[in-house]
């Protein structure tokens, strides 16, 4: 997140994952101290990712998400740090949640029934007395716990998004998000919380192109690529798109690119610094690099 690249504990063990292995002096230096120690004539930020999908990858349950006051605040630490030796850089703005198959590839209304199956749906909910779950033939939207709802249960509707953390094995064998068991919040984002998401990402955004512009830095528009890669992209003649492991684009998180898809977002960046510098960096050749092994 943004506000750990100032902390020392983010080098310590039960800090990042992974600067704590690089750090100059683990739980005394930050990110931020070591970055500017470098003395680099060029520097690579994205940052603000972290701060919204942390909340948005565990359904809320738990999270916050930093106002937008505070991560302009750190923002702007961050990059009068990195700019004070006069040094150039491209900055990088924040994807839209719709366009990670985790969010998006379970439909709302997973649940297709004969209308046998529906009756005898709806006969079970009649007798317990909870008459606002009714299913009808053919799709229906998945049940999920909500302290508002009557009986403490109800229907996704379907501006809701159901993640790819929620246990499959348990949807297809033992009847979660339809009867006795229900989806579970933490793996629910429900309609206050997208707008929650979507308007940090906005204000985030806005921010990040003041600060490029207020920086005189290349900015690269990730927000729109991901959108692009979401209705479809060639590359070399070749497709990509965000489909949940076909897609060529994403790994089998469903969060972030696979190598393949990660020499794409190399190229985003490459074309934006190259605009703003008149510079030449030629792009990565993405047919070198692996995507998703199928067994």
């Amino acid at each position: 997140k943004t506000a750990e690249l100032f902390s020392p504990t983010t080098g310590t063990a039960n800090g990042n994952i992974y600067y704590h292995r690089f750090a100059s002096t683990p739980g005394t230096s930050t990110v931020f101290s070591d970055a500017i120690s470098a003395d680099a004539s060029f520097f690579v930020a994205w940052t603000g990712m972290e701060d919204i999908y942390d909340y948005a990858r565990n359904g809320g349950y738990n999270k916050t998400i930093p106002p937008a006051a505070q991560f302009e605040s750190h923002l702007d630490s961050l990059l009068s740090g990195l700019t004070s030796n006069g040094a150039k850089g491209v900055i990088a703005n924040i994807p839209d949640i719709h366009s990670f198959p985790f969010y998006t590839l379970i439909p709302y209304n997973g649940v297709e029934l004969t209308q046998a199956k529906a009756d005898s749906l709806n006969d079970i909910y009649n007798l317990a007395l909870i008459t606002h779950i009714h299913f009808a033939e053919g799709k229906n939207a998945f049940i999920t716990y909500d302290t508002a709802a009557p009986y403490g249960v109800r229907h996704l509707s379907g501006d809701e998004l159901i993640l790819l953390s929620v246990p499959l094995d348990s949807m297809k064998c033992y009847f979660l998000g339809i009867l006795f068991q229900f989806i579970p919040d933490r793996c629910v984002l429900d309609t206050s919380e997208l707008a929650l998401i979507e308007q940090s990402i906005r204000q985030y955004n806005t921010i990040i192109a003041q600060k490029a512009a207020q920086y005189d830095l290349a900015f690269a528009d990730m927000n729109s690529f991901f959108s692009s890669v979401n209705a479809g992209i060639k590359w070399d003649g070749v497709d990509f798109n965000a489909e949940f492991i076909s897609g060529g684009f994403y790994s089998l998180d469903g969060q972030h690119p696979n190598q393949k898809g990660y020499s794409l977002v190399t190229n985003e960046f490459i074309r934006a610094i190259n605009a703003k510098y008149g510079s030449t960096l030629p792009p990565v050749n993405c047919s070198e690099c692996d995507g998703v092994l199928f067994p």
